[in-house]
């Protein structure tokens, strides 16, 4: 599923325009990741959970130049699926 048909469910469930649907789901994303990014976490009930998470620095050993390299702490985007939406993505259907 992409933007653009989230966008066309929302506008034909609720009968309004597609533009005005657009701006709706930019503000919803706008705002989670806008509170993520400070730090927080975002709760989906049913769903699942957005945190923050730093990787720490590593170093690896390239096999193609036969070296150690080392890769940077970084900041990267978790997700943890709900038990509820376990359960449904696992159940037998």
């Amino acid at each position: 599923m992409r933007k653009q048909d989230l966008v066309n469910i929302i506008a034909k469930d609720h009968d309004i325009a597609k533009s005005e649907a657009c701006d709706l789901v930019d503000d919803v994303f706008a705002i989670i990741m806008d509170h993520v990014a400070s730090g927080g976490e975002y709760h989906h009930t049913g769903f699942g959970k957005f945190s923050l998470v730093v990787r720490k620095p590593r170093k690896i050993y390239n096999v193609n130049h036969r070296a150690v390299t080392d890769i940077p702490e970084k900041i990267a985007l978790k997700f943890v699926p709900s038990r509820h939406l376990n359960k449904w993505l696992n159940s037998e259907s």
